[in-house]
């Protein structure tokens, strides 16, 4: 049975490299028989594999290393299937080439099989691949998913995330542990994304000719993000049909890529069932081209707009998305709002080192014994009442943020010798309340 995928979902799963002791002679094994697999192989990658020169010379690689007896030793499927699959990748650099035990794994159905209801089950489990859906400060929406699922069962689900993000000011698409999936489900969310008809990649087959167009589709359900400021977080672990939205995002200059270089693996692929060897073969069959660049991310992978760390890309995006949404406004009390937020963004960005002695300036008593600043559990707090107090959370120096909300500040004020004199609230809207001032030491 062939199963098309643009996917690395389950690859590392499935594959295990084992090195065990054997016989003087693979050949000889009764366990594997390495002539038939390498013979059965090889004869499928010269019939399907989307270049036929390269097919050649990956054959002609195989055949001498059997000729040569550097299989001999090796007497486990799994790891004959491993070194088989790192002899194809070391001549072709095609990391989509995988060969494996054939192993239950319904991810790798085709289009035309009937996903069981045990199959779906399983994927909902997984809620589709959709991890997280947030609106960060500022009102940027954030979106996380790990892989890209059927559209005919994950659809609903991928509405309801857009629908979620779609009064944002911007999207943040987190793609960082995301290996692929299904090109079906990529069309889909891109079709989100652009308001005109849009012309995503062509499909080359081995001969040549353009076997498949992706294109955006005329209709999607819910709301749409066409004008949306877009970006999309990368890793070295972002994969295959992950990098097929990232890249045809970055084609049209429609998002800003932060983060990483992904891996480079973009061509289509067929899987195989060899039931004789109980072996399963993901063959690269086809070939994707964008339209706009007239080549894709094989072998490359897509190279960020913004470079940082994996783990810092979030944060980067984030305060990116700030500055050009502030740079864009035009409307004062918009305006103010952001300048407002981006504080506390780029606090989250850059934290600042809050140590006993930054904080101990600050503590004391105010407001004829009102109110005290006061250090507990190693941060600083606002003790309101004998009941209440409020931690405060540092933005910059002298400015603080609580907690629970995001309209109201905590601002202590100096003295002109840059003593802390006290302390006022400040409001979103502009106002400021009365200074409250300090009247004494803690005891």
């Amino acid at each position: 049975m062939n199963r098309k995928s643009l996917s690395l979902i389950m690859t590392l799963a499935v594959i295990v490299s084992v090195a065990v002791g054997s016989p003087s002679s693979a050949a000889e094994s009764s366990d594997i028989r390495v002539q038939s697999i390498v013979d059965d192989v090889l004869s499928l990658f010269n019939e399907r594999y989307f270049d036929p020169r390269e097919a050649e010379k990956m054959s002609a690689y195989v055949r001498g290393k059997l000729a040569r007896g550097e299989y001999d030793g090796l007497e486990s499927l799994d790891g004959f299937a491993s070194q088989l699959t790192a002899d194809l990748r070391e001549v072709s650099e095609d990391g989509h080439i995988v060969i494996y035990r054939a192993l239950s794994d319904a991810f790798f159905k085709a289009d035309s099989d009937k996903l069981t209801d045990a199959d779906i089950a399983r994927h909902a489990h997984g809620n589709f691949g959709f991890l997280e859906a947030r609106r960060l400060t500022g009102n940027i929406g954030y979106l996380k998913f790990n892989y890209f699922d059927y559209p005919e069962i994950a659809g609903s689900k991928a509405t309801a995330a857009i629908t979620f993000v779609a009064d944002c000011d911007a999207v943040i698409f987190d793609l960082r542990e995301n290996s692929g999936g299904k090109e079906s489900m990529v069309q889909f969310l891109l079709s989100y994304l652009f308001e005109e008809q849009t012309h995503f990649l062509d499909v080359y087959g081995r001969n040549g000719d353009v076997i498949k167009q992706s294109w955006s589709l005329p209709y999607v359900p819910g709301p749409k993000l066409f004008d949306t400021p877009v970006f999309v977080l990368t890793s070295n672990h972002t994969g295959s049909g992950a990098e097929a939205f990232s890249y045809h995002l970055q084609s049209y200059g429609r998002a800003t890529i932060v983060g990483e270089t992904t891996m480079g693996i973009a061509h289509w692929v067929d899987i195989v069932d060899l039931p004789e060897h109980s072996l399963r073969v993901q063959v690269p069959d086809a070939r994707p081209e964008n339209p706009v660049t007239g080549t894709n991310w094989e072998g490359t992978g897509v190279e960020p707009d913004i470079r940082s760390t994996a783990a810092e890309a979030m944060a980067v995006a984030h305060v990116f998305a700030m500055e050009q949404l502030i740079e864009e406004t035009t409307d004062d009390e918009q305006r103010r709002d952001r300048l407002w937020d981006m504080d506390a963004v780029r606090a989250e960005a850059s934290p600042m080192e809050w140590i006993r002695q930054r904080m101990l300036p600050y503590t004391g008593i105010y407001s004829d014994g009102k109110n005290s600043i006061i250090i507990k559990d190693e941060q600083l707090y606002w003790k309101y009442s004998a009941e209440v107090d409020y931690a405060l959370l540092p933005l910059h120096l002298d400015m603080f943020a609580f907690d629970d909300t995001n309209d109201l500040r905590f601002k202590f004020v100096r003295d002109e010798r840059g003593a802390v004199s006290g302390f006022q609230l400040v409001y979103k809207n502009g106002q400021t309340g009365d200074i409250r001032p300090r009247t004494g030491d803690l005891r």
